[in-house]
């Protein structure tokens, strides 16, 4: 279910970052993008501790898509 989860979120924000891309604007706060990186990134290692690797694998895919985010906002 953590798996799940993290997997239809990642899914739920790939329109978000191709449209960045496409559109060249960088839409989301970096101050929201940031702080959605470092909980990610914290989590997916608790994940990792704990054994579950999926759910730490598909939690790092969608912390690396709020980088993603992040870093179009730098650029654009």
């Amino acid at each position: 279910m953590l798996t799940m989860g993290s997997v239809m979120g990642a899914f739920a924000l790939l329109p978000q970052v191709w449209s960045g891309f496409v559109n060249r604007n960088g839409a989301i706060e970096p101050t929201t993008a940031m702080m959605n990186v470092a909980i990610m990134v914290a989590v997916g290692i608790t994940y990792y501790d704990l054994g579950l690797r999926r759910s730490a694998a598909a939690i790092m895919a969608l912390g690396a898509l709020w980088g993603v985010l992040l870093y179009q906002n730098a650029i654009y």
